[in-house]
């Protein structure tokens, strides 16, 4: 990539450097130049080295590096998916072991598919097996895109039907404070009130208070919301510090910071270009029946060798 757009991020660290741009003759201002400030945001991928191995193909500052507020509730509510089907699950392998033969099991696993189908999204949960075809005890799920994660916000309602009683009303607790933070996230144009939503009066966290300018001392609302997730942690899996990736770590110590940088985060958002991902994957289902690009690569080199023996053969005088 750095050898193949070599011009493009060369003629782009030139504008970084240069922070602004000559209009004259392109628009109807004559000899102005226009400030420039350049960000930088999208998905950030989890890898088990952590930190920078190559220098950055564009020289944009780091403080103006953004997250994605797409990214931030797929990423986030993956977590929260995955917490309470290992629940649901652990919940029927200790019901089952008192069931006899011909008892119903899985029970509560059924019951949360057919509460998560009835928000609106097909969803289904399977026991993978091994080389063998017998099970395992390990599960995996249909993952969900942008949209049917919204609709997860009727979800907590039924969660009553779902999750053990010890755990239920802290779990949505978490489900429903995370919706209302993704919301502040969301705005457009975030109102002073709005962004001060992260944030609650106390008598601790000055600091934070000089670093957002905001009156008084304030604590980070979404540092309550980790908090609870963590308090869940000798209860059920899924909830402890090893389970703080860096979305949420990025929503508890980032987003409070970017929101009141640029007066909000939705002009950041990745749905444009995830939504041209989706078009492309129902188009190459619809006409392939798969998706295309893995066999579009592996057909390449024998398409080439196709395209070179015609060549071939038309050279041979008849």
């Amino acid at each position: 990539m750095e050898e193949s757009f070599k011009e493009v991020f060369g003629e782009i660290n030139k504008l970084i450097s240069e922070g602004e741009i000559d209009v004259e003759g392109e628009i109807d201002v004559e000899g102005e130049k226009i400030q420039l400030e350049f960000f930088l945001g999208g998905d950030y991928k989890k890898k088990d080295n952590f930190g920078c191995i190559l220098p950055p193909l564009l020289n944009i500052k780091l403080n103006n590096v953004r997250v994605d507020e797409l990214h931030l509730l797929l990423r986030i509510t993956d977590v929260l998916e995955k917490n309470i089907i290992i629940n649901t699950v652990q919940w029927d392998l200790s019901d089952n072991k008192d069931k006899r033969g011909k008892d119903p099991k899985g029970v509560h696993l059924t019951t949360h598919v057919k509460a998560i189908n009835e928000c609106g999204i097909p969803f289904k949960v399977w026991e993978k097996p091994d080389n063998n075809g017998k099970k395992t005890s390990r599960y995996d799920w249909r993952s969900l895109v942008g949209q049917e994660k919204k609709l997860l916000e009727e979800l907590p309602k039924k969660f009553a039907q779902v999750l053990r009683p010890d755990i239920c009303d802290t779990v949505t607790k978490i489900w429903k404070d995370f919706g209302k933070l993704y919301k502040t996230v969301t705005h457009w144009a975030p109102t002073r009130e709005e962004q001060e939503s992260f944030f609650k009066q106390t008598s601790t966290k000055k600091s934070l208070a000089k670093m957002f300018n905001m009156k008084g001392s304030c604590h980070n609302m979404a540092d309550d919301w980790i908090n609870v997730f963590l308090s869940l942690k000798d209860k059920q899996d899924g909830y402890s510090k090893e389970n703080v990736t860096p979305y949420v770590h990025m929503l508890v110590y980032h987003v409070p910071r970017f929101l009141s940088d640029v007066d909000g985060m939705k002009i950041f958002t990745g749905q444009g270009v995830e939504r041209t991902n989706v078009v492309r994957s129902i188009y190459d289902k619809k006409c392939n029946k798969h998706d295309a690009l893995p066999v579009r690569i592996r057909c390449w080199p024998l398409n080439v060798w196709t395209t070179l023996q015609t060549i071939k053969c038309n050279q041979i005088p008849t």
